[in-house]
Parts: structure tokens; C-alpha cells; sequence
């Protein structure tokens, strides 16, 4: 998710579709489903050229994927 960051930051959308594709079947399949709705979401709009809520769902994103590491580690422990 860092290097997808920095493609976004560049402005380099198509790049990242390849991690979102892959995020998105991962959480799924882990019952992820926030992450995975929001890399569905995301891959669905920058094959669409539809760039206007990219950076906030991204931002999003990044966020439900923290909140699950947390809560992994809290499991886990």
C-alpha cells in the first residue's frame, strides 16, 4: 500500500489497479469486506477515468486496513 500511495500521489492511477485488484479479492476472502469494498470501489473508478474521489476513498482505505492490523494483533495476542 505505501508504493500504491506514492503512484497515487503521482497521479499515476492505472498503476495501482494491479494492488487494488489484489487487495480486493485478499479481503474478501479473509472477510476483510470494508478494505475489499473500498479497493472494489476504487479499482471500478480509475478503470472508469472517474478520478474525482480517488484520493478520499484511497484515504479511506488506508484507514480500514489500519484498523485491521490493530485489531489482527489484538486477536492474535
Amino acid at each position: 500500500l505505501a508504493e500504491a500511495k506514492k503512484e497515487l500521489e503521482a497521479q499515476h492511477y492505472k498503476s495501482i489497479l494491479s494492488t487494488l485488484h489484489q487487495l480486493k479479492g485478499t479481503g474478501f476472502t479473509l472477510g476483510i469486506n470494508q478494505v475489499a469494498e473500498l479497493a472494489k470501489k476504487l479499482e471500478h473508478d480509475i478503470k472508469q477515468d472517474n478520478f474525482d474521489s480517488v484520493h478520499d476513498n484511497f484515504a479511506k482505505l488506508l484507514e480500514e486496513y489500519e484498523n485491521y492490523r490493530k485489531i489482527y494483533k489484538e486477536i492474535i495476542i
